[in-house]
């Protein structure tokens, strides 16, 4: 899942080239919204029991490249805890505990890990992990840092702005990127400030880089279904077409007996001859005959099945895979609906501009619904019929080929007939024609051949018959295989280019949790510039994140889900209120159409909870699904094991003005998941990600204590800190360790030696 997506000789989208952007999975239809992707093959998030240090460290990694903070600080710190302790681990744990958070947001837990980190660190090589590592450290020592008494806050900030720009400043562009990303919130204004065109070159460089509008899409592609090639299927000859073979030869040997003695009694050599004559015109007669006639009535049927329809699993009257008596099941009906769903739509894609859509949708109803009835008895009801998307674009695409070629209107569709059955069946009718004026001359009971003459017919016409029988269903397996064959091949070349296309070109998870980051970043400033607000009049602010209108979803095992529509709120906490900025985002390209601008009070915020609207259990092979409870401490009543979970979680915030803000935490119900993922992994990381736990938790502290929680909250968590550095620091004394830094100055020194390889 990496690369741009751009081949020779495979155009993965419609007829104009672009890459192709289904409205199936996640789309929105009917006002409801449909089941998103889940690439459940992509297991970079997965973390089994027994992974070692180092590839819980690389998972943690990616996480924190991904934007989920949470997960990769207990992947990482799992990996401290197990003695996997270089720098490279050190800096990211470091990076994982602190990541876009501020001073409020930070735990005592989260400060006992940042001074147990900082002991780790000691002396070890101050290489480009080492400094970076320190200068996280100096830059929450400074945050946390009271001022002298002899200094005055603008005088103290100056010093600390100084000391933080040149921390900074002596670090490899990479890690400056990255200190600066994550631990924005912990800048002092003064640093914020000389660091605010760097931060607008880094986004306007790396918003849309790597062909982002190209591929995004490709990430909201189902994962693909290989294709299958339909068997031909056996159709036994019945007795009766037995009984009439076996009966055609009898009488064809009786004939023989009561026909040779008479033509042999005059004549031998003219009765030889036309025995011969006989038996091998008879033979090619009915060999040719029956596969000439077998092809004409083929013809026919294929005429009939255009016409009328002939899906190729029921051309036969095959029953409904897997139907009862009761005909198909709860599972069986939601898979062909799915199916005809995306069918609908990529057929009505195909209609270009000029084009008759009506006629297009009129000389299409037969083909799209024997697609439907192929796919639904050979797919469903248990693979994901998302997974059909690209065998329905296929067949989309080649039927309106056909459409735009004259094959699919005018006159009839004939099986071609090999000339050379032609002439077998009529060079049969001459021989046999022949032998019968051969042995009549050389007969010498006239009376006695034209018995053996009717013996010979009869046998002739039910050998024929049954004979028919059995070469037809040669003739009809044989075909049938071919033609499947022939079409599984073509499915098959498809489905290997559109396989290595998106392996070559879906972006990873990372990636794009990595342009949301730019996004957010973007937009803050685009906000902020608007509101001509400068840092040190901001004293908090969170973006939350909600699916926009029509969004199509997609996730990885294990990973948030990613939208390709984006609704971003940003509120902003100034001494005077809260502004709020919402814009509804086109993932692909970066772009919105305008935003929307509120502002309240602080003391209008009456109540903020999370109401917690439903829980469904659902089977998906008999798709009936069972209301659970969710209780009061968060556990579930009811059978969690029958099928799977969803959850529908939303933020509500009411107002003094009985206004109320609804903002829904993505709950999977509208995406798979597979079933070794866990709900509450996913329940916790849908908040995280949305930013719904961070708003929750800062708009219940307004709603209760109002602008001056911040003020207390910050005092809080610097006596805090103070405190759990002095007991650090005690008991890494006790325990012998090396001794941490200590202040600012210490951290800025540590930062003198440098390490040119790691620089590099």
């Amino acid at each position: 899942m990496n690369g741009t997506p751009h081949r020779q000789g495979f155009s993965p989208g419609p007829e104009d080239g672009r890459v192709h952007q289904s409205a199936a999975p996640g789309a929105s239809v009917g006002g409801q919204q449909a089941v998103g992707v889940n690439h459940g093959t992509v297991t970079q998030y997965v973390v089994h029991p027994d992974a070692t240090p180092q590839e819980r460290f690389g998972k943690g990694r990616l996480l924190l490249d991904a934007g989920l903070r949470a997960r990769a600080e207990e992947l990482i710190g799992e990996a401290v805890a197990q003695r996997l302790s270089g720098t490279e681990v050190l800096y990211r744990w470091a990076l994982a505990i602190v990541s876009r958070r501020a001073v409020e947001d930070l735990t005592t837990d989260d400060m006992e890990k940042l001074h147990t980190l900082e002991h780790l660190l000691g002396e070890r090589p101050a290489d480009s992990y080492g400094r970076a590592a320190r200068v996280v450290l100096l830059l929450l020592n400074e945050a946390f840092g009271q001022a002298p008494a002899d200094v005055g806050p603008d005088e103290l900030a100056a010093r600390r702005g100084d000391a933080a720009a040149k921390a900074i400043d002596s670090l490899p562009e990479a890690r400056r990127v990255e200190v600066l990303d994550h631990l924005r919130h912990f800048l002092s204004e003064i640093v914020r400030e000389r660091l605010d065109a760097e931060e607008a070159d880094d986004i306007r460089a790396h918003r849309t880089d790597t062909r982002r509008a190209e591929r995004v899409p490709l990430f909201f592609e189902p994962d693909p279904l290989s294709p299958l090639q339909m068997p031909a299927v056996l159709i036994p000859v019945t007795f009766r077409f037995k009984a009439m073979l076996a009966g055609g030869v009898l009488l064809v040997l009786s004939g023989l007996v009561t026909g040779a003695p008479t033509m042999f009694r005059d004549s031998a050599g003219s009765a030889l001859a036309a025995l011969l004559l006989l038996v091998g015109g008879g033979a090619a007669a009915t060999w040719f005959g029956v596969d000439r006639a077998w092809r004409r009535g083929r013809a026919r049927q294929e005429d009939g099945w255009r016409a009328n329809g002939g899906p190729a699993t029921r051309r036969y009257g095959q029953a409904y895979p897997g139907s009862g008596p009761g005909g198909p099941s709860p599972a069986q009906l939601a898979f062909a609906a799915t199916v005809d769903q995306i069918i609908k739509g990529h057929f009505a894609r195909q209609v270009r501009s000029g084009e008759d859509f009506d006629a297009w949708c009129a000389v299409t109803a037969v083909p799209r619904a024997d697609l439907l009835e192929e796919l639904s008895d050979m797919y469903g009801p248990d693979n994901d019929p998302y997974g059909l998307d690209w065998l329905i674009r296929k067949h989309a695409q080649d039927t309106a080929g056909r459409w735009r070629a004259g094959l699919l209107t005018g006159g009839r569709r004939r099986r071609d007939v090999p000339l050379a059955v032609h002439a077998g069946f009529f060079g049969g009718l001459l021989a046999l024609a022949g032998g019968v004026l051969t042995g009549g001359s050389a007969a010498a009971d006239p009376v006695a051949f034209l018995q053996a003459l009717a013996l010979w017919a009869l046998g002739g016409y039910l050998g024929v018959k049954g004979a028919a029988a059995f070469r037809g269903e040669q003739l009809r397996r044989a075909v049938d295989r071919e033609e499947f064959r022939t079409r599984w091949e073509g499915e098959q070349r498809t489905f290997d280019e559109w396989r290595a296309f998106l392996d070559a070109h879906q972006p990873h998870d990372w990636e794009m949790g990595r342009w949301l980051n730019y996004d957010m970043r973007h937009l803050r400033r685009e906000a902020l510039h608007h509101y001509e607000l400068r840092p040190h009049q901001i004293v908090y602010d969170f973006f939350v994140l909600e699916a926009g209108e029509g969004a199509r979803r997609a996730k990885v095992s294990n990973g948030p889900v990613r939208y390709s529509v984006y609704r971003i709120r940003l509120y902003v906490m100034t001494e005077r209120g809260i502004r709020l900025a919402t814009w509804t985002v086109d993932f692909a390209e970066g772009t919105h159409h305008g935003r929307s601008d509120t502002s309240q009070r602080y003391e209008s915020i009456s109540s903020v909870k999370v109401d917690r609207k439903s829980v469904q259990l659902t089977d998906r092979r008999s798709g009936f699904r069972q209301a659970v409870t969710v209780l009061p401490d968060g556990s579930i009543r009811g059978n969690a094991e029958s099928g799977e979970l969803t959850l529908s979680e939303e933020l509500v915030i009411e107002r003094d003005s009985s206004h109320e803000t609804r903002l829904l935490v993505e709950n999977f119900t509208t995406t798979e998941q597979s079933s070794a993922e866990d709900l509450s992994h996913l329940l916790s990381l849908s908040q995280e990600a949305s930013g719904i736990s961070t708003a929750s938790r800062i708009l219940v502290a307004v709603a209760a204590e109002g602008r001056e929680w911040f003020d207390e909250q910050r005092r809080r968590n610097s006596r805090c800190f103070a405190e759990t550095k002095e007991r650090s620091a005690s008991a890494a004394r006790v325990q012998r360790l090396s001794t941490p830094l200590s202040g600012p100055a210490t951290g800025v020194q540590a930062l003198e030696g440098r390490d040119p390889a790691a620089d590099a």
